[in-house]
């Protein structure tokens, strides 16, 4: 990269953050629309949850641009304050009419772990609530419910006492939607490996993982994350960590998001793949003209405002994507962390 390519690449990250720290809301929440168009350009509405911010508050990790923290500093309050019982979190925030109708779940809890864990935050100790969340081949579910492997971790049955306080609600939960008990999806696995790191009790993620990827499952391995590169994403993340049983995929997962790129130089169906591309080159180390041209999409797509546009990330589980989850503010820190990486 050159020093106008470098300096361009700056600004973007200045102009991003300053629209983060703007938009960011008084208690530290980063916004997250609810919409039926795919395109995010209709229908949208406000659905507080924890995603966002979770989602943004890694993502500025790597952003060095003045004024990142500061944003940081507020995301962790938010997610400090939706913690429910025994360090476990829902989807949806303490102040959405749902956030007791749904049990928490692995995804958001070790993410936004992972987010605390690294701004040095205290919060109980939630490892055995997440481990007894495991299905005979050591995968970890996504819903955290009472299950029989939790009676091995005493120290979880606190934490699980309120799912089964409000087991009404939940079960309706489960009923109406598109969530399944035994749910158990790669992206989320991927998370939650993250979070723990690599060891005995995460080795059936780190297989299931590998399968996923050598059988080529990744654009269907998880019902909630629609793009095969938040797979991508989200096992570079592990491998980047250190996660050595997944670093013999990173050649042929380069060589999947190589391939990836269509003629116009562009990854996936929108920004969010192409900035999730392009981190995960980063993280996989490969410096090639792919991240080169990634890059200079991402610069183009950027708002005078410094956001980058809002679309689907997380959907509804169901086969049809009725609806799912977005905002400029998750697109935005998925953008600030791929030229960040690119930047350093």
């Amino acid at each position: 990269m050159n020093t106008a390519q470098r300096q361009r690449v700056d600004r973007a990250i200045a102009l991003g953050v300053d629209f983060l720290r703007r938009s960011q809301l008084a208690h530290g929440e980063l916004r997250c629309w609810v919409s039926t168009d795919p395109t995010f350009r209709t229908s949208c509405q406000f659905d507080s949850s924890v995603f966002a911010a979770a989602q943004v508050g890694h993502s500025l990790r790597w952003v060095p641009a003045q004024g990142a923290q500061e944003v940081v500093r507020g995301v962790e309050r938010f997610l400090f304050s939706q913690m429910g019982a025994g360090g476990l979190w829902r989807f949806w925030s303490r102040g959405h009419a749902g956030h007791l109708n749904i049990p928490p779940d692995v995804d958001d809890t070790a993410c936004i772990s992972e987010v605390l864990r690294a701004g040095g935050i205290a919060f109980p100790d939630n490892v055995p609530a997440i481990l007894g969340n495991r299905d005979s081949e050591g995968r970890f579910y996504t819903w955290i419910v009472p299950r029989s492997r939790h009676l091995r971790w005493p120290r979880a049955w606190p934490a699980l006492a309120r799912v089964v306080r409000h087991r009404g609600r939940v079960k309706e939960f489960f009923r109406s939607g598109h969530a399944r008990v035994p749910d158990v999806d790669g992206v989320v696995n991927a998370n939650v490996l993250l979070y723990l790191g690599e060891g005995p009790a995460t080795r059936g993620a780190v297989d299931y993982l590998k399968t996923i990827l050598r059988r080529r499952e990744e654009a269907s391995c998880d019902r909630w994350y629609r793009s095969r590169f938040a797979v991508y994403y989200a096992v570079a993340r592990c491998v980047a960590a250190g996660v050595r049983g997944l670093a013999g995929e990173s050649v042929e997962l380069v060589d999947r998001l190589r391939g990836a790129e269509s003629p116009e130089g562009r990854f996936g169906e929108g920004v969010c793949d192409n900035a999730l591309a392009v981190a995960s080159l980063q993280m996989l180390g490969a410096s090639s003209p792919e991240v080169g041209r990634g890059v200079q999409y991402l610069l183009e797509q950027q708002a005078t405002n410094g956001s980058w546009p809002a679309e689907r990330v997380y959907h509804d589980g169901g086969p049809n994507e009725e609806f799912g989850w977005g905002s400029e503010e998750i697109t935005t820190g998925y953008c600030l962390e791929a030229l960040s990486r690119t930047s350093r």
